[in-house]
This record gives structure tokens, C-alpha cells and sequence, in this order.
């Protein structure tokens, strides 16, 4: 499971929350689903949002990380 409903930025005290922080212009969390899809043994991923996220992270998968989406992806 990859937590990602998190503390909303507040250790950091600005928005966006560090799995939504992008790196190379890929969310971190994006980049760790792919590390996740990337090893034999995982066989599906859950991924925990806010509601108000999934369809955006769903969008952003979509588009710029079908190879994670080739795996079971379960939201919750």
C-alpha cells in the first residue's frame, strides 16, 4: 500500500503535501508507484487518497505512467 492521504504539507507548512511534491516534473508519488510496479513480486498496488484526489492522481497515471496501470491498482 502506498499511504499518500498524509498531513496535507503541514510539517512543511505549504501546500502541495510531499507525495504530490514533484520531482522532474513527476509527482513523488508517481515515482515511487513505479518502483512499487517495477519489482516481480508486487502483484497490485493500493493507493489511499482523499476523494478529492484520486481523480486527478487517476489522470495524471493515465497520462504519464501507464506502466504502473498495467498492474492491479486499487483505490481506497
Amino acid at each position: 500500500m502506498a499511504p499518500s492521504a498524509g498531513d496535507k504539507g503541514k510539517q512543511r507548512k505549504a501546500p502541495p503535501s510531499k507525495q504530490f511534491t514533484e520531482l522532474g516534473g513527476t509527482p513523488i508519488l508517481i515515482h515511487t508507484l513505479r518502483r512499487f510496479a517495477a519489482v516481480d513480486a508486487v502483484s497490485e498496488i493500493w493507493v489511499a487518497l482523499r476523494r478529492k484526489r484520486n481523480c486527478s492522481v487517476r489522470a495524471r497515471l493515465e497520462s504519464e505512467a501507464k506502466d504502473v496501470l498495467k498492474m492491479q491498482v486499487n483505490w481506497w
